[in-house]
């Protein structure tokens, strides 16, 4: 009789542990799955799309779609109609109580027109918002393609109108619109320029507070830094690229700032005073270095020696005269 007994309870164990291996599996079936029964993932708006989710694995499931503008719990959702161009995003969560699992799908309404290409490789590089004299018909807009192909911008849209249905950008390339293309006006204070693509996202956009005439406001390479500032107009060109050179003045017969061996050996000459501090931002333009702005600082001790880790001197001399530069150099 214990001997029965024993046995019974091993049997017994013995299911209840498979039973929970069962259950384990169970929770490794549950699956959402999304079935297209009409329509297309990409098409001209208007059109409508009819999913299903009846296949979804599990049991006893409850269903939870989310479409742009509602919510369905029908394992077989009425067809849902698009109407406005973009990008959308189609989830369906698929529930047994204990556990849930999420499948999505991506949709893209096109525009009814003949589109362009897409990319998120374009960037506003340089707007002309306050030209010198009249601004009327004098502003202009500067794009850049970072891609790796030609990029065709039918339907792209800045500050919400249309570029052109025929305009292309090629790879690397730099794109001026003009009055032409530009049927709106650039404010002077407060504004932005917004580019998006053909499914009306935001590919970039620029925002300023004021501007200054005849400058543009340009997205410059300071060292590995991108910032946003207003400079000489670089019209179709490769906008500013600076770096920033530290050193002391030195003594000697003429002044030398000491810099790292990788700086250019361009000359410009200095007349701060000896044993200074001297900070300069200074322009790459070919293969001269052109001082933008500086920033002199006077050492608590002038007369401690230089110490010998950088070993490289560098004179600095003006690329370009002053006066025809017409420069005014600011202090930092």
């Amino acid at each position: 009789m214990k001997i029965s007994l024993q046995i019974s309870l091993v049997i017994t164990s013995f299911l209840l542990f498979n039973s929970n291996v069962l259950a384990d599996n169970d929770f490794d079936k549950i699956q959402a799955i999304i079935e297209i029964q009409s329509g297309d993932v990409d098409a001209k708006v208007p059109f409508s799309i009819n999913l299903d989710g009846s296949n979804s694995k599990g049991k006893n499931l409850s269903y939870s779609w989310e479409f742009p503008d509602k919510v369905s719990t029908e394992k077989n959702p009425r067809p849902y109609k698009f109407n406005t161009p973009g990008h959308y995003t189609i989830t369906l969560t698929v529930s047994d109580g204990k556990n849930s699992n999420l499948a999505s799908l991506e949709i893209i309404a096109l525009p009814q027109e003949e589109n362009g290409d897409l990319s998120n490789k374009i960037t506003i590089s340089e707007i002309m918002p306050n030209p010198k004299g009249k601004d009327q018909g004098q502003e202009w807009i500067e794009l850049y393609n970072q891609d790796q192909k030609t990029i065709n911008l039918g339907n792209w849209k800045l500050n919400n109108h249309p570029i052109s249905d025929k305009i292309n950008i090629k790879s690397g390339s730099y794109l001026i619109l003009e009055a032409e293309h530009l049927p709106f006006s650039l404010k002077n204070n407060n504004s932005e320029v917004t580019l998006k693509n053909y499914l009306d996202q935001t590919i970039d956009e620029i925002h300023y507070s004021k501007t200054y005439e005849g400058k543009s406001y340009s997205k410059i390479q300071i060292g590995e830094t991108e910032k946003l500032n207003w400079t000489e107009p670089t019209k179709n060109k490769q906008n500013q690229k600076y770096k920033v050179i530290e050193g002391r003045i030195i003594k000697g017969g003429k002044y030398k700032i000491r810099v790292p061996e990788t700086e250019n050996s361009n000359l410009i000459k200095t007349i701060f005073q000896n044993e200074s501090r001297v900070k300069i931002l200074v322009e790459e333009r070919n293969s001269s270095l052109i001082m933008e702005k500086y920033k002199v600082e006077n050492p608590k001790s002038p007369k401690k020696a230089e110490k010998k880790h950088q070993e490289i001197y560098l004179l600095l001399i003006f690329a370009i005269l002053i006066a025809s530069l017409g420069r005014h150099y600011n202090k930092f």
